[in-house]
Protein backbone atom coordinates (compact mmCIF):
# COMPACT_ATOMS: atom_id res chain seq x y z
CA UNK A 1 0.00 0.00 0.00
CA UNK A 2 2.96 2.55 0.67
CA UNK A 3 4.64 1.91 -2.59
CA UNK A 4 1.26 2.15 -4.60
CA UNK A 5 0.89 5.74 -2.13
CA UNK A 6 4.14 6.85 -3.35
CA UNK A 7 3.77 5.73 -7.27
CA UNK A 8 0.15 7.45 -7.55
CA UNK A 9 1.57 10.46 -5.88
CA UNK A 10 4.42 10.75 -8.32
CA UNK A 11 1.99 10.21 -11.06
CA UNK A 12 -0.98 12.45 -9.67
CA UNK A 13 -2.13 14.23 -12.79
CA UNK A 14 -1.92 10.85 -14.56
CA UNK A 15 -4.64 9.70 -11.83
CA UNK A 16 -7.48 11.96 -11.45
CA UNK A 17 -9.44 10.06 -13.04
CA UNK A 18 -9.02 6.73 -11.10
CA UNK A 19 -9.28 9.08 -8.04
CA UNK A 20 -12.75 10.37 -9.30
CA UNK A 21 -13.66 7.18 -9.34
CA UNK A 22 -13.11 5.88 -6.24
CA UNK A 23 -13.91 9.12 -4.94
CA UNK A 24 -17.27 8.57 -6.23
CA UNK A 25 -17.63 5.13 -5.22
CA UNK A 26 -16.78 6.04 -1.26
CA UNK A 27 -19.49 8.31 -1.56
CA UNK A 28 -21.96 5.93 -2.72
CA UNK A 29 -21.21 3.28 -0.23
CA UNK A 30 -21.36 5.92 2.31
CA UNK A 31 -17.99 5.66 3.83
CA UNK A 32 -16.81 7.09 6.57
CA UNK A 33 -15.33 10.18 6.63
CA UNK A 34 -12.03 9.63 8.34
CA UNK A 35 -11.58 6.79 6.15
CA UNK A 36 -12.15 9.05 2.70
CA UNK A 37 -9.23 11.14 4.39
CA UNK A 38 -7.12 8.68 4.88
CA UNK A 39 -7.37 7.49 1.43
CA UNK A 40 -7.55 11.76 0.19
CA UNK A 41 -3.58 11.80 1.79
CA UNK A 42 -2.83 8.31 -0.19
CA UNK A 43 -3.45 10.37 -3.21
CA UNK A 44 -5.87 7.47 -3.94
CA UNK A 45 -9.14 9.49 -3.27
CA UNK A 46 -10.08 13.28 -3.92
CA UNK A 47 -11.35 16.08 -1.96
CA UNK A 48 -14.43 15.83 -0.33
CA UNK A 49 -15.97 19.03 -1.74
CA UNK A 50 -14.81 17.85 -5.13
CA UNK A 51 -16.99 14.81 -4.40
CA UNK A 52 -19.71 16.70 -3.66
CA UNK A 53 -19.34 19.13 -6.46
CA UNK A 54 -19.23 15.68 -9.12
CA UNK A 55 -22.25 14.10 -7.24
CA UNK A 56 -24.96 17.39 -7.68
CA UNK A 57 -23.30 17.71 -11.26
CA UNK A 58 -24.28 14.21 -12.28
CA UNK A 59 -27.63 14.88 -10.23
CA UNK A 60 -28.67 18.10 -12.24
CA UNK A 61 -27.68 15.73 -15.47
CA UNK A 62 -29.65 12.90 -14.42
CA UNK A 63 -33.01 15.48 -13.79
CA UNK A 64 -32.35 16.02 -17.53
CA UNK A 65 -32.44 12.97 -18.43
CA UNK A 66 -35.52 12.30 -16.73
CA UNK A 67 -36.94 15.28 -18.43
CA UNK A 68 -35.83 13.62 -21.56
CA UNK A 69 -37.66 10.41 -21.35
CA UNK A 70 -41.38 12.26 -19.86
CA UNK A 71 -41.62 13.92 -23.25
CA UNK A 72 -41.43 10.36 -24.92
CA UNK A 73 -39.42 12.37 -27.61
CA UNK A 74 -36.99 9.62 -27.03
CA UNK A 75 -35.62 5.69 -28.76
CA UNK A 76 -35.92 3.79 -26.21
CA UNK A 77 -32.94 1.32 -27.10
CA UNK A 78 -32.09 -2.06 -24.53
CA UNK A 79 -29.72 -5.56 -25.09
CA UNK A 80 -28.80 -8.15 -22.95
CA UNK A 81 -24.80 -8.27 -21.68
CA UNK A 82 -23.26 -11.24 -20.65
CA UNK A 83 -19.76 -10.75 -18.66
CA UNK A 84 -18.14 -13.51 -17.91
CA UNK A 85 -16.46 -12.46 -13.94
CA UNK A 86 -13.74 -15.32 -13.71
CA UNK A 87 -12.00 -16.14 -10.17
CA UNK A 88 -8.04 -16.00 -9.63
CA UNK A 89 -9.16 -18.85 -7.64
CA UNK A 90 -11.94 -21.24 -8.56
CA UNK A 91 -14.23 -22.52 -5.65
CA UNK A 92 -16.42 -25.38 -5.54
CA UNK A 93 -19.78 -23.53 -4.61
CA UNK A 94 -19.08 -21.12 -7.18
CA UNK A 95 -17.37 -22.98 -9.83
CA UNK A 96 -20.87 -22.54 -12.21
CA UNK A 97 -21.68 -19.21 -11.69
CA UNK A 98 -18.90 -17.35 -13.03
CA UNK A 99 -21.65 -15.87 -15.99
CA UNK A 100 -23.62 -12.41 -15.07
CA UNK A 101 -26.54 -11.85 -17.41
CA UNK A 102 -27.46 -8.29 -17.68
CA UNK A 103 -29.34 -5.76 -19.81
CA UNK A 104 -28.18 -2.66 -20.61
CA UNK A 105 -30.58 0.62 -21.91
CA UNK A 106 -29.70 3.89 -23.61
CA UNK A 107 -32.23 6.73 -24.73
CA UNK A 108 -32.00 8.42 -28.00
CA UNK A 109 -33.43 11.90 -28.37
CA UNK A 110 -35.93 11.62 -31.62
CA UNK A 111 -35.37 14.19 -34.46
CA UNK A 112 -35.72 17.54 -34.23
CA UNK A 113 -38.99 17.50 -36.50
CA UNK A 114 -40.77 14.85 -34.73
CA UNK A 115 -43.89 16.53 -33.08
CA UNK A 116 -45.70 14.99 -30.14
CA UNK A 117 -49.05 15.00 -32.16
CA UNK A 118 -46.87 12.46 -34.73
CA UNK A 119 -46.49 9.61 -31.57
CA UNK A 120 -50.13 10.34 -30.68
CA UNK A 121 -51.41 7.36 -32.14
CA UNK A 122 -51.77 4.53 -29.79
CA UNK A 123 -55.13 3.61 -30.10
CA UNK A 124 -55.52 3.63 -33.69
CA UNK A 125 -52.46 1.35 -33.44
CA UNK A 126 -54.34 -1.31 -31.01
CA UNK A 127 -57.51 -1.17 -33.07
CA UNK A 128 -55.23 -2.25 -36.52
CA UNK A 129 -52.77 -4.63 -33.99
CA UNK A 130 -53.89 -8.34 -34.48
CA UNK A 131 -51.55 -10.65 -33.01
CA UNK A 132 -51.02 -14.60 -34.29
CA UNK A 133 -51.56 -13.02 -37.74
CA UNK A 134 -48.77 -13.09 -40.02
CA UNK A 135 -48.85 -10.13 -42.74
CA UNK A 136 -47.92 -10.69 -46.00
CA UNK A 137 -47.01 -7.47 -48.15
CA UNK A 138 -46.26 -8.30 -51.60
CA UNK A 139 -43.18 -6.73 -52.65
CA UNK A 140 -44.35 -4.36 -55.14
CA UNK A 141 -46.95 -2.90 -52.82
CA UNK A 142 -43.97 -1.55 -51.06
CA UNK A 143 -42.21 0.18 -54.27
CA UNK A 144 -45.37 1.72 -55.19
CA UNK A 145 -45.73 3.74 -51.71
CA UNK A 146 -43.53 6.30 -53.30
CA UNK A 147 -44.53 6.18 -57.04
CA UNK A 148 -43.09 8.96 -59.08
CA UNK A 149 -43.26 9.59 -62.96
CA UNK A 150 -40.90 7.64 -65.66
CA UNK A 151 -38.35 9.74 -67.23
CA UNK A 152 -38.19 10.14 -71.07
CA UNK A 153 -35.89 6.64 -70.68
CA UNK A 154 -38.77 4.94 -68.69
CA UNK A 155 -36.61 5.31 -65.38
CA UNK A 156 -37.93 5.90 -62.06
CA UNK A 157 -35.85 7.44 -58.83
CA UNK A 158 -35.48 3.52 -57.30
CA UNK A 159 -33.73 2.25 -61.15
CA UNK A 160 -31.94 5.19 -61.32
CA UNK A 161 -30.19 4.11 -58.17
CA UNK A 162 -29.72 1.00 -59.14
CA UNK A 163 -27.81 1.92 -62.45
CA UNK A 164 -25.42 4.41 -60.28
CA UNK A 165 -25.15 0.91 -57.29
CA UNK A 166 -24.41 -1.12 -60.21
CA UNK A 167 -21.49 1.05 -62.01
CA UNK A 168 -20.08 1.95 -58.58
CA UNK A 169 -19.84 -1.99 -57.59
CA UNK A 170 -18.20 -2.04 -61.58
CA UNK A 171 -15.78 0.37 -60.98
CA UNK A 172 -14.81 -0.46 -57.38
CA UNK A 173 -14.71 -4.15 -57.63
CA UNK A 174 -14.60 -4.68 -61.10
CA UNK A 175 -12.04 -5.70 -63.41
CA UNK A 176 -9.26 -3.87 -63.45
CA UNK A 177 -10.34 -1.75 -66.82
CA UNK A 178 -12.99 -0.34 -65.14
CA UNK A 179 -10.90 1.56 -62.32
CA UNK A 180 -10.45 4.28 -64.71
CA UNK A 181 -13.75 5.72 -65.39
CA UNK A 182 -14.26 5.56 -61.10
CA UNK A 183 -13.67 9.62 -61.67
CA UNK A 184 -16.53 10.00 -63.34
CA UNK A 185 -19.17 8.20 -61.35
CA UNK A 186 -20.20 10.73 -59.67
CA UNK A 187 -22.30 10.58 -56.28
CA UNK A 188 -25.81 8.73 -56.11
CA UNK A 189 -29.33 11.18 -56.75
CA UNK A 190 -30.43 12.61 -53.14
CA UNK A 191 -33.88 11.96 -52.96
CA UNK A 192 -35.94 13.33 -50.18
CA UNK A 193 -32.92 12.81 -48.10
CA UNK A 194 -33.04 13.37 -43.86
CA UNK A 195 -30.94 15.75 -42.73
CA UNK A 196 -27.68 14.95 -41.09
CA UNK A 197 -28.06 15.94 -37.48
CA UNK A 198 -25.82 15.00 -34.61
CA UNK A 199 -27.71 13.42 -31.81
CA UNK A 200 -26.14 12.19 -28.55
CA UNK A 201 -27.34 9.33 -26.18
CA UNK A 202 -28.31 9.28 -22.51
CA UNK A 203 -27.32 6.29 -20.63
CA UNK A 204 -30.09 4.23 -18.90
CA UNK A 205 -28.88 2.08 -15.50
CA UNK A 206 -27.95 -1.06 -16.20
CA UNK A 207 -30.60 -3.82 -15.15
CA UNK A 208 -30.26 -7.13 -13.12
CA UNK A 209 -32.34 -9.06 -15.53
CA UNK A 210 -31.25 -10.95 -18.54
CA UNK A 211 -34.43 -10.49 -21.14
CA UNK A 212 -34.33 -13.91 -22.24
CA UNK A 213 -37.74 -14.85 -21.79
CA UNK A 214 -40.97 -12.67 -22.69
CA UNK A 215 -42.03 -12.07 -18.72
CA UNK A 216 -38.44 -10.75 -18.38
CA UNK A 217 -38.68 -8.16 -21.37
CA UNK A 218 -41.88 -6.88 -19.83
CA UNK A 219 -39.93 -6.35 -16.85
CA UNK A 220 -36.80 -5.07 -18.45
CA UNK A 221 -39.11 -2.35 -20.26
CA UNK A 222 -41.29 -1.17 -17.78
CA UNK A 223 -37.58 -0.78 -15.29
CA UNK A 224 -36.66 1.33 -18.13
CA UNK A 225 -39.88 3.95 -18.35
CA UNK A 226 -40.00 3.95 -14.28
CA UNK A 227 -36.20 4.92 -14.41
CA UNK A 228 -37.65 8.80 -16.21
CA UNK A 229 -40.94 8.24 -14.09
CA UNK A 230 -42.79 6.96 -16.96
CA UNK A 231 -45.75 4.92 -15.02
CA UNK A 232 -48.93 3.53 -14.72
CA UNK A 233 -50.98 6.41 -12.97
CA UNK A 234 -53.80 4.33 -11.81
CA UNK A 235 -51.39 2.47 -9.97
CA UNK A 236 -48.87 5.33 -8.92
CA UNK A 237 -50.65 8.68 -7.75
CA UNK A 238 -48.95 11.26 -9.33
CA UNK A 239 -47.06 9.80 -11.84
CA UNK A 240 -46.98 11.04 -15.32
CA UNK A 241 -48.49 8.29 -18.07
CA UNK A 242 -47.77 7.88 -21.52
CA UNK A 243 -51.61 8.83 -21.98
CA UNK A 244 -52.52 8.18 -26.12
CA UNK A 245 -48.86 8.37 -27.06
CA UNK A 246 -46.97 5.93 -28.21
CA UNK A 247 -43.27 4.99 -26.91
CA UNK A 248 -40.64 3.85 -29.31
CA UNK A 249 -38.53 0.80 -28.07
CA UNK A 250 -35.75 -1.08 -30.42
CA UNK A 251 -33.82 -4.03 -29.60
CA UNK A 252 -32.48 -6.76 -31.83
CA UNK A 253 -34.61 -9.72 -33.41
CA UNK A 254 -34.82 -11.91 -30.72
CA UNK A 255 -36.00 -8.53 -28.85
CA UNK A 256 -39.24 -7.70 -31.11
CA UNK A 257 -40.12 -11.53 -31.13
CA UNK A 258 -40.27 -11.94 -27.35
CA UNK A 259 -42.28 -8.62 -27.23
CA UNK A 260 -44.76 -9.97 -29.94
CA UNK A 261 -45.12 -13.02 -27.65
CA UNK A 262 -45.89 -11.35 -24.98
CA UNK A 263 -48.78 -9.08 -26.81
CA UNK A 264 -50.17 -12.10 -27.96
CA UNK A 265 -50.18 -14.42 -24.44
Amino acid sequence: LVCLSIMMKSTNQQCNSFQSVVGIFLHSANTLETVRKFLLSLGISIFMTTINQAVSSLSTKADKNITLGKTIQALFVYDNLDIDLKQSVPTVKNNNKTMVHLTTGTMLPLHPTTLPEHLNCSQELWEKYKPRQRLSIPLMKLIKLHTNTPDSEGLRNHDHFNCWKFLFNLVHYGLEYFCKFKSKLGQAEVYKAVPVMKTKQVPNRTLDVAPSMPTQNAEAIETFLAQVALRNPTEIPGVMGVGNQIVLISGDLLTGKRIRSLLAS
